[in-house]
């Protein structure tokens, strides 16, 4: 964008000001920065924001060339991926990690200027599944709870043999085991995660990625 939207004798006022020699300073670019804010904020901090964009692109332009950024810290509308295979069965990715994380080959855009290898492997949290389904263990805690067949299932025998010999620790306990279940803050013994299909209920958010990062860091400068 330009400072077409922006009065030019405040950039002209702003250079002045702050003693940036004109021919080091692109008035005509530097202010886009600060454009989203210019509008929230009313009155004098207009000249602050002028400020800032004016150092900022001083500083910019008299960077070398090698200061872009690293490929593979680029943002996710700069790169494109592969992404990975998904389990039409359970709606989770096959590749996925104990860690929860899965391996996503990625290549930077054709028109993005980055340092280092254009194509390169991110990590992208994911659900690790090893198959045990969370409506089979609600379903026997529900029903066979008090037997401590809900525990045995996941992978539980000792709290599941206490259970069988206090049918359920009077009750008090498969109430609780219920609860834990179904909001899925008690899982299998392995530390994996429940299957529950595509449209199944997650406690969490399963998909992330660095690349949804912005870095602000160029504006605080």
């Amino acid at each position: 964008g330009g400072t077409e939207n922006l009065p030019d004798i405040a950039c002209s006022v702003m250079l002045d000001a702050t003693r940036i020699p004109r021919e080091a300073s692109s008035c005509e670019i530097h202010c886009w920065a600060c454009r989203s804010s210019v509008f929230m904020v009313a009155g004098w901090p207009l000249s602050f924001l002028l400020f800032c964009g004016c150092v900022s692109l001083a500083e910019a332009d008299s960077a070398p060339s090698s200061s872009a950024a690293a490929c593979s810290t680029l943002l996710s509308f700069q790169v494109r991926c592969v992404e990975p295979t998904v389990d039409t069965k359970t709606g989770e990715f096959l590749s996925c990690r104990p860690d929860r994380l899965v391996s996503v080959a990625c290549e930077a855009l054709p028109e993005v200027d980055c340092v280092g290898l254009r194509t390169f492997e991110v990590e992208r949290s994911c659900r690790y599944i090893t198959g045990y389904h969370h409506a089979t263990a609600l379903a026997l805690s529900i029903f066979f709870g008090n037997l401590g067949l809900d525990r045995f299932y996941l992978g539980y025998p000792t709290v599941g043999f206490l259970k069988l010999g206090t049918f359920g620790f009077f009750l008090f306990g498969n109430i609780l085991d219920i609860i834990l279940i179904a909001t899925q803050r008690l899982g299998p013994s392995d530390g994996s995660d429940y299957v529950v299909g595509p449209n199944g209920p997650k406690p969490a958010a399963w998909w992330s990625t660095p690349h949804t990062e912005v870095n602000i860091s160029a504006f605080n400068n």
